[in-house]
């Protein structure tokens, strides 16, 4: 059988039309191919099968929509055959691109009647003793399925977007909190109507009696460290503008190192390291099944609960075009010896936009899933108890990981948390795109005063 390689390349027809390939070898002569024409619409004559099997075929190659017909009127050939060889392979061959449920491509579902798809049904409808493959001690799964013993202990996490860099001219923002701020703004507004009260009440007959704009002019001078007139002409003035004085000093000085501080390195916004950061943070988490939130629905903990309203279930090329998005987190499962389960979709094109959270959502224990009645539960849990006392898993992991895994992916990953260097830079525009900001809109102000006053006039 080893030249049979050459004819494995499929091709679906058009037709209703297919070919069932069967293979005959004969001693001192080469490897034998006869293709039978089925209509998988018209009912299928066994009459050519019968004759293929009775020249000694030992090998059937054919397609999935074949596959049913091709066992159907197997039996029957081969009861009618006068030659049967003992030794038969059939070969079903899958069209690459057809799309396949996900669900039944994975752990599937169990429904009420005790049906299913996926490992699960299988198990549930008793088309297999045990199920093994990432199956979680799930509530809900119990009444189901008896469990054996635990494999290992896994971390559920979730691979978030990484925090975005800030723009430099948002640091001027920065230096105070939103309080300060308020009251900063409070005390201007304070101190100009205070000198246009005062300069409107003087009971001297030599009082200077100023504007309200040109007391508001002279105040944010004062507190831009821009030149400005320094009012003495009654005790109060002088009272006021030396209060004035020392707080703007302080309060300027507070912000220049403040904000000198915070422009020496970059700024990133917060990231999201625990369940408390991705609830508050409202994000979307994404996976292929739902099987990665079933522990978290019986849950009280508000914020697993948020979390778990957030989950959302694509298919894998969804997945894809998410990945290269990076609005979204992926739900991860770490295993024990520092890799991690995640999908083809995070690759070494995307993976540098996402980061491991630090804390864990949840953490589950492995096990395989057997029928309530299966006599080798016992025998296959003291298996169990057996690899995991031996330690073969770590090394089985690692070979694993490099066997089937994107490893640089895998180490990317790893690393994901570790902060990123910034190197020394001129400034660019974007540094002094605040003051600009602030230049540009008054002028902007400037010129709408102006048209004002010539309309007014």
């Amino acid at each position: 059988m080893d030249n049979s390689t050459e004819i494995l390349s499929w091709e679906p027809m058009e037709t209703s039309l297919q070919r069932l390939v069967a293979h005959i070898s004969f001693p001192n002569h080469p490897l034998v191919s006869i293709e039978i024409e089925i209509d998988s619409e018209a009912p299928f004559n066994p009459e050519k099968l019968t004759e293929v099997i009775n020249l000694g075929c030992h090998a059937f190659i054919m397609d999935e929509e074949l596959a049913g017909i091709f066992l159907d009127a197997f039996i029957r050939s081969h009861d009618l055959a006068m030659f049967r060889n003992p030794n038969k392979t059939v070969i079903v061959l899958r069209d690459p691109q057809a799309e396949v449920d996900d669900q039944a491509g994975e752990w599937g579902r169990v429904y009420d009647n005790w049906t299913g798809d996926g490992i699960m049904g299988a198990v549930a409808e008793r088309r297999a003793d045990v199920g093994i493959g990432s199956l979680l001690t799930w509530v809900s799964a119990h009444r189901f399925f008896g469990f054996t013993a635990t494999i290992r202990k896994v971390g559920i996490g979730c691979f978030v977007p990484r925090p975005r860099m800030i723009p430099s001219w948002q640091t001027v923002a920065l230096a105070f909190s939103p309080s300060v701020w308020l009251c900063s703004v409070l005390s201007v507004a304070c101190c100009i109507g205070m000198y246009s009260f005062l300069s409107h009440h003087d009971p001297s007959p030599n009082a200077e009696r100023r504007s309200f704009g040109w007391n508001a002019m002279n105040v944010v001078a004062i507190f831009l460290f821009n030149g400005a007139k320094i009012l003495y002409g009654s005790m109060s003035e002088c009272i006021l503008s030396i209060a004035l004085v020392a707080f703007t000093i302080n309060l300027g000085n507070i912000f220049i190192g403040k904000n000198a501080s915070l422009r020496a390195f970059p700024l990133f916004e917060p990231p999201i390291d625990t369940v408390e950061d991705i609830a508050n943070k409202d994000l979307i988490w994404v996976q292929t099944h739902e099987a990665w939130v079933h522990s978290l629905l019986l849950t009280q903990n508000p914020y697993l609960m948020k979390v778990a309203e957030n989950f959302r279930i694509h298919s894998i090329p969804e997945m894809n075009e998410l990945a290269d998005q990076g609005e979204v987190g992926f739900a991860v499962s770490k295993l024990n010896y520092g890799h991690f389960m995640i999908g083809t979709f995070i690759t070494l094109k995307n993976v540098m936009q996402y980061r491991m959270m630090s804390e864990d959502l949840y953490f589950e224990y492995e096990v395989s899933m057997t029928t309530k009645t299966w006599p080798l539960k016992d025998m296959l849990s003291d298996l169990i108890l057996r690899i995991v006392a031996s330690g073969v898993r770590a090394y089985q992991e690692a070979v694993v990981a490099k066997r089937y895994m994107d490893y640089g992916v895998q180490i990317k990953i790893f690393h994901s948390q570790d902060q990123e260097g910034s190197l020394p830079h001129p400034m660019r525009c974007e540094d002094l795109l605040a003051a600009f900001m602030v230049l540009g809109a008054g002028i902007l102000l400037s010129v709408v005063a102006f048209l004002g006053e010539i309309l007014r006039v």
